[in-house]
């Protein structure tokens, strides 16, 4: 039975036709990218539900008592009740979302299309937005996240389908791979850490790093499209560096060169895809010999002009790449 609600029958009942056990979603954009994470599948089909958030709540604030931002077939005063659900926003009202005095424990969150206005998602006594599951964006306005995000499945997909996407706060991998999709554009200015934790790209889009203290040790993989590194960015602490075939990770920015590996650091560089911007197999010079810190393996071409530092000289050729000994004094 559902609860009697506080709004006229007409919007009541637009609500409650549409909000559902997880299992039974209809035909729309965002249930459609639901379809895509498997959350219809049997494991998953009693334990979530669907949340929307209000439209004519009047605030932005995630927890509230009075008024209620939720809509779970009733009213409710935070998104998390009863487990992580499947959060959407699909309306156009209160475009200052506070996150406010916890960790929200949720499965997916969703802007939907018919949310198509720019959001900014702003934190306040401590919250923060942990994902289980995913992030989709299917909405067209740019959306800015100055909240901290927590990844908090093996695999967690963050699918941006439509306007730009900031994350200017925290992302903790933890142990976990953030999986960044779709033809739209991410940017990541706020520090990445996970010790095991990894990065992942696919889908046409840009991925833009800009956070010199990035310090995730697992993988960063360049499947499609393309990773950008700002002036800032760093992904120094990365043990391999994947860049796939077709795929582009754009290092241009990097004042200097970018660096692979250098002293202690054993960083990989590996793939067939492209490099674009000077790169530096860092190490050590010892009496004019080299000793790699990092290392360089596969096909991956370097398409601007190599990089000269550290007693290495990477002269590009056709169809692949030769190592030159030189001495810098």
């Amino acid at each position: 039975m559902f609860k009697e609600p506080d709004q006229e029958p007409s919007k009541f009942m637009k609500f409650r036709d549409r909000i559902q056990p997880v299992g039974q979603f209809r035909n729309s954009r965002a249930y459609g990218t639901l379809l895509a994470f498997g959350i219809l599948s049997a494991a998953n089909a009693s334990a979530q539900v669907t949340v929307y958030n209000r439209s004519d709540s009047g605030t932005g604030l995630w927890w509230s008592d009075s008024p209620n931002p939720w809509w779970y077939g009733y009213t409710a005063n935070r998104p998390d009740n009863g487990g992580r659900n499947n959060v959407i926003y699909d309306h156009d009202n209160n475009l200052t979302s506070t996150v406010n005095g916890t960790y929200f424990s949720l499965r997916t969150l969703t802007l939907a299309g018919e949310a198509s206005s720019s959001r900014i998602f702003n934190t306040s006594a401590g919250g923060g937005i942990s994902l289980s599951v995913g992030f989709i964006n299917n909405s067209a306005g740019s959306h800015q996240f100055n909240v901290s995000i927590r990844v908090d499945g093996t695999t967690v997909a963050f699918v941006n389908n439509g306007g730009a996407v900031s994350f200017a706060s925290n992302i903790y991998l933890n142990t976990n791979t953030a999986e960044f999709s779709g033809a739209g554009n991410v940017t990541l200015s706020g520090p990445v850490s996970g010790s095991g934790g990894s990065i992942s790209k696919s889908g046409a889009g840009t991925l833009k790093l800009t956070n010199s203290t990035n310090s995730y040790t697992g993988a960063t993989a360049v499947n499609q499209g393309m990773l950008t590194l700002s002036t800032t960015g760093s992904i120094a602490t990365s043990a391999t560096v994947n860049v796939g075939t077709g795929a582009t990770l754009d290092v241009s920015a990097q004042a200097g060169g970018w660096k692979v590996g250098g002293g202690a650091n054993t960083q990989k560089l590996t793939g067939s895809g492209n490099v674009t911007g000077a790169t530096i197999m860092a190490g050590t010079s010892n009496n004019g010999t080299h000793n790699a810190g990092g290392c360089h393996s596969g096909q991956t071409k370097l398409l601007q002009q190599p990089g000269l530092q550290h007693g290495i000289d990477l002269r590009v050729e056709p169809g692949d790449i030769s190592l030159r000994n030189r001495t810098r004094h």
